[in-house]
């Protein structure tokens, strides 16, 4: 489970990075950011609900 949580919480990290990517190499960074925050936070959302169900 110690790895599962691990993992989890690196798959955030890299999922945050790729956004702060996708950010800084789009043509509209508003836009970008704009589609990028719920993808990011619908995913930190699930792993929460994943936590606290398991």
């Amino acid at each position: 489970m110690m790895r599962l949580s691990r993992a989890g919480k690196g798959l955030v990290v890299l999922s945050i990075a790729i956004s702060f990517y996708e950010i800084y190499t789009a043509e509209n960074k508003v836009s970008e950011t704009g589609r990028q925050l719920p993808i990011n936070g619908a995913g930190i959302a699930g792993e929460a609900a994943g936590g606290w169900l398991g």
